[in-house]
């Protein structure tokens, strides 16, 4: 296979892509580059393989009837020369020995410029668009290691809710989307809660949020940080047994007359149980009478 395409082409087209750019010499329209080559050619093979107008190896080689001068196609095209296929020649030129172009990068390919075109559909060193389409072009043996690590469309797992994100986005997801994240309390309490917890943290955690005091129903009316509510009750001690003594009074005084009360009324529902038994008697007793004077 040769290492580029042998049917014509309009003098002028562009072989653009890295193969070209590393393989041949004035922007893809003259030939090989000599460095291409394992072996110097001796004087006989450049004679007749050098392109006398870009000083390449002759690609597609020709020559022309008038001088027998030998050259690239478009080379000679573009001179204005009037040239024919040489069969012999571009025999001689694709079986020149060769190195991959990539051997700057690593590449330890060797064979005829025939094969070089295939060698480069399979060089591990060339270079390649990246399959996860980040639009970067790497070396093809390093893609594996870009997907994997470098690539910024690479899938990664959030370490805070665990959803898989690409890792372009990782940063935005945590720090705008991801609801386990750690983050710090907004009270300045020093800890740290998942910023779906923010909120509850707050109304039943946090050390720095001023809550009442325990004994605000029975008259404390002081209201002091969460974190410091253990030292307000050690501290107001005495004035919280004082206070639950006088409230204990009153609730005391309470009872006492809740007890009179129903004591009250248990005499009235006594006294009405009586009431109620002797109205019974009496109305069994007029039912029985009217009944004895309707039989007589």
């Amino acid at each position: 296979m040769a290492c580029y395409s042998t049917e014509d082409s309009e003098i002028g087209d562009i072989r653009v892509d890295e193969l070209e750019s590393l393989v041949f010499v004035a922007g893809g329209r003259g030939g090989y580059r000599p460095d291409l080559l394992l072996a110097k050619m001796t004087n006989v093979e450049a004679e007749m393989l050098v392109c006398n107008c870009c000083n390449g190896i002759t690609w597609e080689a020709c020559i022309t009837d008038e001088l027998h001068k030998t050259g690239c196609r478009d080379c000679l095209k573009i001179s204005g020369l009037n040239a024919r296929p040489w069969e012999k020649g571009r025999k001689l030129v694709e079986g020149l020995a060769c190195k991959c172009p990539l051997d700057m990068r690593g590449c330890a390919w060797t064979g005829h410029l025939r094969d070089l075109g295939g060698h480069w559909d399979e060089c591990f060193k060339r270079r390649k668009e990246c399959t996860l389409n980040c639009k970067q072009i790497i070396a093809q043996d390093c893609i594996a290691a870009h997907v994997q690590r470098y690539c910024p469309n690479r899938a990664v797992t959030c370490q805070y809710c665990g959803k898989i994100v690409q890792a372009r986005i990782i940063s935005n997801h945590e720090a705008n989307v991801c609801m386990e994240i750690p983050t710090p309390c907004p009270k300045g309490c020093g800890y740290q809660v998942p910023k779906k917890s923010v909120s509850a943290h707050i109304q039943t955690e946090c050390n720095c949020v001023g809550i009442p005091c325990v004994f605000r129903e029975i008259g404390c009316d002081v209201s002091v940080n969460r974190g410091d509510m253990q030292e307000h009750l050690l501290e107001d001690c005495p004035q919280h047994l004082t206070q639950l003594m006088l409230e204990f009074k009153k609730m005391t005084g309470k009872y006492e007359e809740a007890m009179r009360r129903i004591e009250g009324l248990e005499r009235e529902k006594t006294i009405m149980k009586k009431q109620m038994a002797d109205r019974r008697g009496i109305y069994e007793k007029i039912t029985s009478d009217e009944s004895d004077d309707a039989m007589n």
